[in-house]
């Protein structure tokens, strides 16, 4: 079996990837000033 990477493709989805993940940080972020803000309450 054989494996073709299509860089072409990884290229093409690379920013959706990295704004997908900037996201994700920046939700854990906001979840967790929530659970921190609304533990010391």
């Amino acid at each position: 079996m054989t494996f073709n990477w299509r860089w072409d493709f990884t290229w093409e989805i690379l920013p959706q990837l990295l704004w997908a993940t900037l996201n994700t940080l920046i939700a854990a972020g906001i979840g967790y000033s929530i659970a921190l803000v609304g533990g010391l309450l």
